[in-house]
């Protein structure tokens, strides 16, 4: 379908991709040249007591298992302009804003 549709640009999400078992730089590679921006989404797992399973649990970027440094790197040598912050459930925290502040902190510093 990718080779099949050459003027389709793509919105990368990277939690969804390794949520289903993608490995992201893999996939960021096969599309090169056709990524209009990258969603940075990252998260913990977490045990939940209900179902006695380990699950996921949306964190700011950098506070999870996401490896974003060879993640971002890729996307530099692609060539790509476009990323942003998305972290789903912030206001399952005390302070919603302080995540996105933690997010911006780890990128600008670390990224």
């Amino acid at each position: 379908m990718i080779k099949n549709t050459p003027y389709i640009h793509f919105n990368v999400d990277t939690y969804w991709l390794q949520y289903g078992g993608v490995d992201v730089v893999d996939f960021l590679e096969k599309l090169e040249g056709r990524i209009a921006c990258v969603h940075l989404k990252d998260y913990k797992q977490s045990y939940n007591e209900e179902t006695t399973i380990m699950q996921p649990r949306f964190a700011p970027v950098g506070d999870g298992v996401m490896n974003f440094p060879k993640i971002v790197a890729k996307m530099k040598t692609l060539g790509v302009q476009y990323y942003f912050v998305e972290q789903d459930d912030a206001v399952l925290y005390p302070d919603p804003f302080e995540q996105v502040e933690r997010s911006i902190q780890y990128i600008t510093t670390k990224l």
